[in-house]
């Protein structure tokens, strides 16, 4: 049998990386249950309605050393270039928008 070739520089990638951009709104309406999501990469059609049902989480500092960790689900893609609604347990808090969220792949 033939031995793959690996490079061992490269480390799978278990998750993705993405920003909050706000909340689901209209024109004169925002529903804070629906979050905005911009995943960092390029993503083909395929790999976008792939994702949809994961996994997504942010991190947030509560106080010296202490972190808590706020779960998601993806639900559908937002448009063309990218963006994704996300539904949390809880409301996102609009002083985390811009921040980092992560998408897990596995």
């Amino acid at each position: 049998m033939k031995a793959e070739c690996r490079d061992e520089s490269r480390t799978p990638n278990f998750y993705k990386k993405g920003i909050i951009l706000g909340y689901k709104r209209s024109l004169r309406n925002q529903n804070p249950s629906y979050t905005r999501i911009q995943i960092l990469e390029n993503l083909k059609k395929k790999e976008k309605h792939s994702l949809i049902g994961k996994r997504i989480f942010y991190i947030v500092k509560k106080g010296h050393s202490i972190y808590k960790t706020k779960w998601g689900r993806i639900i559908s893609p937002h448009g063309n270039s990218g963006k994704f609604i996300a539904k949390f347990r809880k409301n996102v808090a609009p002083s985390l928008f811009c921040s980092a969220v992560f998408i897990e792949l596995h």
